[in-house]
């Protein structure tokens, strides 16, 4: 519900009834209910992940992202469950598999750390919608390994970031050889 606020103009009133557990949200052109949870909420410190000291921290550009993302998507279809994004000596790229030996790789750019090598699968379609809930030029991925939930953040904000969980994927060679390549052809110039 959140995700779909954000989209939208501005809510001109906003009602909670407790009795029903609804809350209702009004604004230009639309009248948004939503339920309210049961219970009491999680202590949401207990779900953002705590990272190492050796987490790696890759900073890219947000729309390449989204771009590549799209593009992966497309290529895949829209039952794609998972792109996989690699990062080597400073390089960031992404891949998807598709069934009959196809793969769709993409070389995204700068952003890795230089030293650090890995690869992280997620569904693509929660990236891009992560991705586009900022508005920030470029955007932080701190993961510890490619089984760990990883945290997108906005650069300029403590307080701006979306837990997102990774898949077992089937493009980590994909993405991992399209990061090389752009690595082999960076050094021939």
């Amino acid at each position: 519900t959140t995700g779909l606020l954000a989209t939208m103009p501005a809510a001109t009133q906003f009602d909670i009834n407790l009795n029903s557990q609804r809350a209702v949200f009004t604004g230009p052109g639309y009248v948004l209910k939503t339920k309210l949870i049961d219970g009491t909420f999680p202590q949401w410190e207990r779900v953002v992940p705590k990272f190492s000291d050796t987490a790696t921290v890759i900073e890219g550009d947000r729309m390449a992202m989204i771009r590549a993302a799209r593009r992966m998507v497309s290529f895949h279809g829209r039952d794609t469950k998972g792109g996989t994004i690699a990062w080597e000596n400073g390089k960031i790229a992404m891949a998807v598999d598709r069934p009959g030996n196809c793969v769709a790789r993409e070389m995204i750019g700068d952003g890795a750390p230089v030293g650090k090598s890995g690869t992280i699968s997620f569904n693509l379609s929660y990236v891009i919608s992560t991705l586009a809930s900022f508005k920030s030029e470029t955007v932080l991925v701190i993961t510890d390994n490619s089984s760990s939930p990883t945290t997108f953040r906005d650069p300029s904000s403590d307080t701006s970031y979306i837990v997102v969980m990774p898949l077992h994927g089937d493009s980590e060679k994909a993405a991992m050889d399209a990061v090389r390549e752009m690595l082999a052809t960076a050094a021939q110039t």
